[in-house]
């Protein structure tokens, strides 16, 4: 009996002693907190997916900021950085999504997939901001399908039908998909349809422009026109009265003549009985002409302008019904990076 306590007692020592050295381990406890560390981050990753796919943005961008903190360097930077993009993205902050995204293009391989989809918000983000210049500059020389459907709607809003058409094509035959071809044929038919867009002649107009407020008429400014048809009116109403020369005789009575000198050295008067009077009215006449000459002129003038701007509201407003009817966003169908916990 008191063999087998003492046998018990030295397995209890031994275990015991045994248990303490490989706690107290360094390469041990490198390895335990590594693991414990592995399952912190892929509690976290797991965590930032959940919250974004629940369209809870803000508190997704807690968490990824967070990640960055905790586990600098992380082989997942750059995609967390485009998770970010997309965070402010889905929140209305296109300024700050374009700055991740930038960051994740900063890191340079061009031929990873979170690469090509943050240049592809990226350029999206630029379009529908109104920012047609630079994503014509940056996908100048590209033969990317989706960023020369880009480039075909920044032409549309430039008004630039055919190389917006032109450029429909190149994309059309780089995606090589009849899928892709029915998405473009309806933008085709919107650009073979910009002849029937209802447009005014600035030869006409400046042929109704003949008669006082006809211009503004033809354009349907009937405002404008009545203006100007009201202002010559009576502009011109001046001009008879002014012009007509008033003449009239000035006579003088006996009760008169007692108030007018005389000549002392003769019995004659140094003035005669009547006068006759004359006057020509010029300070009337000619600011009236001028005026005239100034509303005339200047609604002809106007008129050419206005139809010019006509035609141009009109076109953009063509424009618009195109990114109405086909948004941009229908073609942002590309691969995109996924977080995945090894």
């Amino acid at each position: 009996m008191r063999k087998s306590v003492v046998y018990v007692l030295n397995l209890f020592l031994i275990g015991f002693l045994g248990g303490q050295g490989q706690y107290y381990s360094k390469d041990d406890i490198r390895t335990d907190w590594a693991d414990y560390s592995s399952y912190q981050r892929d509690e976290l990753i797991t965590f930032c997916n959940f919250l974004f796919e629940k369209n809870h943005y803000d508190r997704a961008l807690l968490n990824y900021f967070q990640f960055l903190y905790r586990f600098p360097g992380d082989e997942l930077e750059s995609t967390i950085y485009y998770q970010i993009g997309r965070c402010y993205e889905k929140t209305h902050n296109p300024k700050l999504a374009i700055v991740y995204y930038q960051r994740v293009l900063d890191y340079g391989d061009s031929a990873s997939i979170v690469f090509k989809a943050a240049n592809y918000h990226k350029m999206y983000l630029h379009l529908i901001g109104d920012e047609n210049r630079i994503v014509l500059d940056r996908t100048q020389l590209t033969e990317d399908p989706y960023l020369l459907v880009f480039r075909g709607y920044a032409f549309i809003r430039e008004l630039d039908w055919k190389s917006a058409q032109l450029t429909f094509l190149s994309a059309e035959e780089r995606f090589g998909q009849e899928y892709y071809s029915n998405l473009l044929n309806p933008l085709f038919e919107y650009i073979e349809s910009v002849s029937d867009i209802p447009q005014k002649d600035e030869r006409t107009s400046l042929l109704a422009s003949i008669f006082p407020g006809g211009g503004e008429g033809y354009l349907r400014k009937w405002s404008s026109g009545i203006g100007v048809l009201s202002s010559m009116i009576i502009l011109t109403g001046f001009l008879p009265s002014s012009s007509s020369p008033n003449s009239n005789l000035l006579s003088f009575k006996n009760s008169v003549l007692d108030y007018i000198p005389t000549n002392s050295s003769s019995n004659s008067k140094i003035i005669p009985q009547r006068i006759r009077i004359k006057s020509n009215d010029l300070k009337v006449l000619i600011p009236s002409v001028v005026l005239c000459g100034g509303i005339y002129f200047g609604s002809s003038w106007k008129t050419a302008q206005n139809t010019k701007k006509y035609n141009q509201v009109m076109m953009n407003e063509y424009s618009r019904s195109i990114f109405k009817e086909i948004p941009v966003s229908t073609f942002l169908d590309f691969d995109e990076p996924k977080i995945m916990i090894k």
